[in-house]
């Protein structure tokens, strides 16, 4: 990597970025009591970002074998024409990088099959539906370096355990699904509850369309985090498309509502000191008892915008997550809505008439930088007077994100991880049905 810097001076560039990536990834899983598929996946890479005369070149490859070849390709992407509006950061050494766990990382893929199995046993025991379990750990690493005295390097383990009950007939079905650093099969609470809310929702029931409470489950987090990654988003902020560009310390959400982006925590989904473009990463406040606080910046917009970078410019876009053939762009990464003070089942019984989005299908779809969302039901479970009656036939729900949240009744006391997100289950009212 430091022969790219020297290689990319010689050639005339006046700064130089080198990224290297390498991850690891071992999966298993269980279907109707029998080892499905055991793979493993294994992803590296290399890119660099030069800037001469004020235009900013990118390239990459899966080995530096010819690091020639590389500088010639990013200056080749030159003729782009795309303007450096910025620096490549000097980050001084951070203290703590490495998040690795040893014992996770050696885990064989004997073991999860193993556990696997056992999970799927103890599902059995307590439903007829059909069930698939499986475990996912992975490790990854990565480095920056650039002409800017920077250079860092950051390892991190991961672990994702999850069980799908699927109801007959079609792909709807109940999930639960745990992530960390260490090994975390559901526990027997999680594996009772999941279970619970299968067994009491096997019958379909018509629902009568209006406006009820909602209750959002933890698998509906892509409302939300698509949601949140635009209208926060500096790059919004610059081209004009966020509804809060003149929000700034106003109250957008209800007072119960709290999000941050939190990367350096203990209980975070998985730690990260510094984002892809060697910005060290710190706590973010977002929303703060519904009051709005902090756009999120790469290098390119918070210069555009005159703001700070937050620490957000990230290899990944919004299909494809590879690290390597992207290039930085403004994303939340660690968003964390905070909990409240009710439990699952005290969330439920306040209900008098409503629903249980248990997972969306289509959140990714609508005016998603006006905040708006219109998502079926895969399933939801339709609630009277605090008991769980069936299943919502095609239950379709449709709202704004600034509504929703300004409606919100309580949370629950605990947060889940999902889909690039932590949140607890979320009530609220008014909420548009149909189906």
């Amino acid at each position: 990597m430091e022969r790219l810097l020297k290689i990319g001076k010689e050639k005339g560039c006046e700064q130089i970025e080198v990224f290297s990536y390498n991850e690891s990834e071992d999966d298993t899983s269980i279907v109707h009591g029998k080892v499905d598929e055991i793979t493993t996946q294994n992803k590296k890479g290399y890119s660099i970002r030069v800037i001469r005369n004020g235009k900013l070149g990118f390239a990459y490859s899966s080995h530096i074998s010819d690091p020639r070849q590389l500088i010639d390709n990013a200056l080749a992407s030159l003729q782009g024409n795309i303007n450096a509006t910025f620096d490549f950061p000097h980050t001084a050494k951070i203290e703590k990088t490495n998040f690795s766990n040893k014992e996770l990382d050696e885990t064989s893929n004997t073991l999860m099959v193993e556990e696997s199995k056992k999970l799927y046993t103890k599902i059995k025991q307590m439903t007829d539906a059909e069930v698939i379990v499986g475990v996912t750990k992975s490790m990854d690493s990565n480095r920056l370096i650039n002409t800017a005295n920077t250079d860092l390097n950051q390892s991190n383990s991961h672990f994702l355990s999850y069980m799908v009950l699927t109801y007959p007939g079609g792909g709807s079905a109940v999930r639960k699904i745990n992530i960390g650093n260490y090994f975390n099969i559901p526990s027997d609470h999680d594996i009772k509850e999941t279970v619970n809310l299968y067994n009491t929702s096997k019958n379909f029931v018509s629902v009568q369309e209006g406006k009820m409470k909602v209750l959002f489950s933890p698998h509906s987090a892509a409302i939300f985090s698509n949601r949140f990654n635009r209208v926060f988003n500096g790059k919004s902020l610059y081209e004009k498309t966020t509804p809060i560009a003149d929000k700034l310390n106003q109250k957008i959400f209800s007072d119960k509502i709290t999000i941050l982006d939190d990367s350096i925590n203990d209980d975070c989904l998985y730690k990260m000191a510094f984002d892809h473009e060697g910005v060290k990463k710190e706590i973010l406040p977002l929303v703060k008892n519904g009051v709005f606080k902090n756009f999120f910046n790469d290098l390119n917009y918070a210069q555009k915008n005159n703001m700070q970078p937050t620490g957000h410019g990230f290899r990944k876009g919004d299909w494809d997550n590879n690290p390597i053939t992207n290039r930085p762009y403004p994303k939340l990464s660690h968003i964390r809505i905070q909990a409240g003070g009710k439990t699952f089942n005290e969330l439920i019984s306040m209900i008098d008439r409503g629903i249980i989005l248990l997972s969306p299908v289509g959140a990714h779809s609508g005016n998603i930088p006006n905040g708006d969302y219109s998502v079926g039901s895969a399933p939801a479970l339709y609630v009277e007077d605090g008991k769980i009656i069936g299943r919502a036939k095609q239950a379709m729900i449709a709202g704004n994100i600034f509504e929703t949240l300004s409606n919100v009744i309580a949370l629950e006391n605990k947060d889940h991880p999902y889909a690039g997100i932590k949140m607890p289950s979320i009530l609220c009212d008014n909420i548009n049905v149909s189906s």
